[in-house]
């Protein structure tokens, strides 16, 4: 259950301060528009004049094989920058078309832009035969309705040009949103494209593998790794005699490839539109951007921050930080990665207790408060609901100075109210879990009782319970006027009907399988914890409903994505804001009150483990 979630959404709008930056020029061209467009186009709000390397390397050491090597093209950490760019700011299109009496969808976003030799773009948009090869400039028909190159793609395309040497009139995007996306072995050699054509391919965001093999003889191969940056331009035989792909590979990040070409005749036009866009609607990557700075236009983001980059490829990102981190993301199942803002560490942490589930990813928000996400049953789903490591996740987390844990989690409905896609904020929790997940920080002769009468913490919660989104149900206490309560089970089967029933008696009002005892050892740390829970189905109580299968679930979770980005936008927004007021400060100095152990009879080793999470308690 692979699925990406929580696209960037924390980048500066045009009304913020902002400051230089050592890495970027900034620029001010006004937005690209065209009837055709869906919406502006924002131009590079930054210019790549010295991140341009133009010096390249010529593969030709195997037959029919002709190759220019930019590696990189753009420079590292400038060619990220732009990924994050283009991605939030172009439509995407996940394009279906038949074929061979099926419907084949297409494994990857794509867009295009531009037109073929015999049109040009006249000065009022419309579009006229080009005088190149017509007499008169008449109006120009097309199926299809052509795009021209916005003035973002514009600019690549030229620095491309005065480097191959080549021109082109055609800027055709893939977006491999991860590692489950790809494309096939094909070659580009279309009749309208001209004899030998060249096609210059430039890489940015996640590296990838890259596959060539020949038409004639498929045990002559090339392979290289494609490092976000680097760009090869095909040339010669190349597209006749070769075939080329990019191959799924598990747990990639985002891709964005951008291939630059020439269509001589009307048909590149209507084949490039066709397959690249199609008639279905765009995806916006770039919707919570503009969510997050309507809703809190007092931040004041700086350069640096637009500009807070992925370390280049080569070097891994920092394995630690400075400073301290007050708000944690915890991700359940289908919430693997945390894609909301531009990691700027990724941190392995060991703990007393062992290792957490997944390396902690470090992220700033504009403002530049850190923020920590860690995927609760690890990047792949490793982890079943008894065998996640809560101890350590949560004792990393605070090792780290997290104050706010926002945990989200997959749940099941105990009422009919409660529809799948719904979300779900409990106020208490029943305990159906069989004792055999460690479920305390205390332990070897250091025994504490603390009251977990408020399994949440009532200061988070009421801010989870403020946020609303148009057209969303949440389920909380203020919504449905009592307490809601949620059911943990042990898993990871599925409930029973009797058991799934009985529940329902208790007044339960949703179930899942990790909730316990992930809460109780945040209050034995003393952080805030607060969780935000998403129906994808009902359970199995319903005589009328099919049984609970994992396919649904991940179903509702995939189409209800969108709501939960715009939760988790908002409610990143209000803890930020509520840290300068007191928000995660509710069960700081807590547990002194609950140790049950005289001090006299509490061993070193146990007082040093206890001061991973509470530190100077006994100093």
């Amino acid at each position: 259950m692979s699925k990406r979630t929580l696209d960037a959404f924390l980048l500066p709008s045009k009304r913020c301060k902002r400051s230089s930056s050592p890495l970027l020029e900034q620029s001010s061209e006004s937005p690209s528009t065209h009837d055709s467009y869906p919406f502006p186009i924002s131009a590079l709000p930054f210019n790549l004049d010295a991140h341009i390397l133009p010096a390249s390397k010529r593969i030709n050491n195997l037959k029919d094989l002709d190759i220019l090597s930019f590696t990189p093209f753009i420079q590292r950490s400038a060619s990220h920058t732009l990924f994050e760019f283009l991605r939030n700011e172009l439509p995407w299109y996940r394009v279906e078309y038949p074929a061979h009496n099926r419907i084949v969808k297409t494994p990857r976003f794509t867009t295009v832009f531009g037109i073929d030799d015999t049109g040009i773009f006249a000065g009022d948009g419309s579009i006229v035969e080009n005088p190149r090869f017509y007499s008169t400039q008449i109006l120009k028909v097309y199926k299809c309705t052509p795009r021209p190159i916005p003035s973002c793609l514009l600019r690549l395309k030229r620095y491309v040009e005065k480097a191959t040497g080549e021109k082109f009139n055609f800027c055709l995007l893939n977006y491999y949103k991860d590692g489950d996306d790809s494309i096939s072995y094909h070659s580009d050699d279309e009749k309208f494209l001209g004899k030998n054509p060249c096609i210059a391919s430039l890489t940015l965001g996640e590296s990838r593998e890259f596959l060539m093999k020949h038409k004639g003889d498929s045990s002559v191969k090339w392979k290289t790794n494609l490092v976000s940056g680097d760009m090869i331009v095909m040339r010669g035989t190349t597209q006749a005699r070769w075939l080329h792909s990019i191959p799924k590979r598990k747990f990639a990040g985002g891709r964005i490839n951008i291939t630059f070409r020439k269509a001589i005749v009307r048909g590149g036009t209507e084949n490039y539109n066709q397959y690249n866009i199609g008639s279905g609607n765009c995806k916006v990557f770039k919707i919570m951007r503009k969510l997050i700075y309507s809703l809190s236009m007092e931040w004041k983001a700086d350069e640096d921050a637009m500009l807070n980059v992925l370390t280049p490829e080569e070097k891994p990102l920092p394995s630690h930080i400075i400073d301290t981190v007050p708000i944690a993301v915890i991700g359940g199942s289908g919430f693997y990665s945390f894609d909301a803002l531009t990691p700027v560490a990724k941190l392995e942490i060991s703990t007393p207790w062992g290792s957490p589930s997944s390396p902690i990813t470090i992220a700033k928000t504009a403002s530049g408060t850190p923020i920590a996400f860690l995927a609760r049953h690890g990047p792949g789903h490793t982890f079943s609901p008894s065998t996640v490591p809560y101890r350590e996740n949560i004792a990393a987390l605070k090792s780290l100075g997290v104050k706010i844990i926002l945990a989200f989690s997959a749940v099941g409905s105990l009422q009919e109210e409660i529809s799948p896609g719904d979300f779900v904020v409990p106020t208490q929790v029943i305990d159906r879990t069989k004792g055999i997940r460690p479920s305390s920080f205390f332990e070897d002769g250091l025994i504490s009782h603390v009251s977990f009468a408020d399994p949440f913490c009532s200061d988070v919660e009421e801010v989870i319970d403020s946020v609303r989104v148009d057209g969303l149900k949440i389920h909380s206490k203020k919504t449905l006027g009592r307490e809601v309560t949620l059911i943990c089970m042990e898993g990871p089967a599925f409930s029973t009907r009797a058991e799934s029933n009985l529940y329902r008696s208790w007044g339960g009002d949703a179930i899942n399988m990790s909730c316990l005892p992930e809460s109780k050892l945040a209050l034995e740390a003393e952080i805030s914890y607060g969780m935000i829970c998403m129906a994808t189905d009902y359970d199995c109580w319903r005589d009328s409903e099919d049984i609970v299968t994992v396919d649904e679930v991940t179903a509702v979770m995939t189409g209800n994505v969108m709501n939960a980005m715009k939760i988790l936008a908002l409610l990143l927004a209000k803890c930020e804001r509520g840290l300068t007021k007191g928000l995660g400060e509710k069960r700081k100095g807590q547990m002194k009150f609950s140790i049950a152990t005289k001090s006299d009879f509490i061993s070193k080793a146990a007082k040093e483990k206890i001061a991973f999470i509470l530190p100077g308690y006994w100093s």
